[in-house]
């Protein structure tokens, strides 16, 4: 059991450590001061209408399209997601208290926008995490020792199965020997 307290403990601390590894260089390239909420990771992304999709709809389309290539890049930033991943539900709620900072509409009729996202909101989320991995660690380690308890059931039962058998057979053999000494008379 002092085993696996360890590897608890070194998992925390390799996640914290990798936790630092990604925030600390982002804060130093990307982090910008914003005097309410601290250092923020920004990201960018670009999005264009759908071919066939021309005005009003076609430029709302490519706006969310531009967001949503700005979520998923936040996402990469943090190393939280391969640049060309997908699952736009879960991006949207991953990032929770990520919002938009600038919209532009370029020339080309494509959309640039970005996201931020405050390193205190980040923090927040990652507690979060902890909190329901420690919740399932916790419900793991009841399983663990449930079946612990089951396989220290089965071992008596088999070490019971085990003399049984053993008395079953030196009794089979005892009558054997008792019928071959009466067939021999």
């Amino acid at each position: 059991m002092g085993d696996r307290r360890n590897e608890v403990n070194g998992t925390r601390f390799l996640v914290l450590a990798m936790a630092l590894v990604v925030v600390l260089p982002l804060v130093a390239d990307d982090g910008r001061k914003n005097p309410q909420e601290g250092l923020v990771v920004r990201a960018t992304g670009k999005g264009y209408a759908p071919k066939g999709k021309p005005g009003k709809i076609g430029e709302l389309m490519a706006k969310r399209a531009a967001k949503m290539v700005a979520l998923r890049n936040l996402l990469a930033k943090l190393g939280r997601l391969s640049p060309k991943g997908d699952g736009v539900g879960w991006l949207q709620g991953y990032v929770r208290g990520a919002r938009v900072v600038s919209e532009k509409l370029r020339k080309d009729g494509g959309w640039d926008v970005t996201v931020e996202l405050p390193l205190a909101s980040l923090v927040l989320r990652l507690r979060e995490e902890n909190k329901l991995l420690r919740a399932q660690v916790g419900q793991q380690k009841l399983q663990i020792e449930a079946l612990e308890k089951k396989g220290a059931a089965l071992r008596t039962q088999l070490d019971k199965l085990t003399r049984r058998l053993t008395d079953l057979v030196s009794s089979v053999r005892s009558h054997l020997e008792q019928l071959g000494r009466a067939l021999k008379k």
